[in-house]
């Protein structure tokens, strides 16, 4: 009997360390990244100096270096079970059409196609094409697609499929690495229109939200999110 409660007593403990463990993460993960609603002119003031903290992205026109990540896409593909496929549009049987993007920090990336007109980048170490992550995108809208600041940071959107309301994930990039650094869950945004980084690690975005309530209903929306670290 003795021997059952040392064990029902460990067990509890475990439990309690993973359920410590867990909300001390989710909590330190929301400590690092800010969202408020700011006015129009904040955005907009932002959204003019955007060129002063963002990198661009270029796109690889390099045929063997296309080829060999093309073909790392296309091992991937091979790779996966029929239920992970099922999540993805394929574009082309040769996979020819999926563009490279240089990005920084020794980074190579494509945009890949899954349903509901989402998107993910795949990244890859340019040294040595190592697969090195997945993440998701922000929309192509407006003309801007790849939002990355020039410290490394980049803005993920994820919409839902029950309501209004989108998740934005925060990245860093490092040198063959990337951190997810924190998600904002409901999010009151339905569709982004810009987008930028500025000053002080903090992302800008703006757009609508429909909201139903006897009725569709739209309402302008100026978010910002400010990153701790």
């Amino acid at each position: 009997m003795k021997s059952n409660n040392n064990f029902l007593f460990i067990y509890a403990l475990v439990l309690s360390a993973v359920y410590y463990f867990n909300n001390f993460s989710v909590y330190a993960a929301e400590q690092n990244s800010q969202i408020s609603e700011i006015s129009e002119y904040e955005f907009a003031e932002a959204f003019s100096l955007r060129n002063m903290y963002q990198e661009k992205i270029d796109t690889i026109k390099t045929p063997q270096i296309c080829n060999i990540v093309q073909q790392k896409i296309k091992d991937r593909f091979n790779n996966m079970n029929a239920d992970e496929a099922l999540k993805y549009v394929f574009q082309d049987s040769d996979f020819s059409v999926y563009q490279i993007l240089k990005f920084p920090f020794g980074l190579l990336a494509s945009c890949i196609y899954t349903h509901h007109e989402e998107s993910e980048y795949w990244f890859f170490n340019e040294t040595d094409y190592k697969f090195i992550a997945q993440t998701g995108t922000l929309p192509k809208l407006n003309g801007v697609e790849h939002c990355i600041s020039k410290n490394g940071y980049m803005a993920t959107w994820q919409s839902h499929a029950y309501d209004s309301n989108v998740d934005i994930s925060i990245y860093k990039l490092t040198n063959s690495d990337i951190k997810l650094i924190t998600r904002h869950t409901d999010v009151n945004i339905s569709i982004w229109e810009l987008a930028c980084w500025g000053a002080d690690n903090t992302f800008y975005i703006c757009g609508l939200h429909n909201v139903y309530d006897n009725g569709l209903s739209t309402d302008k929306k100026y978010l910002k999110f400010k990153v701790s670290q």
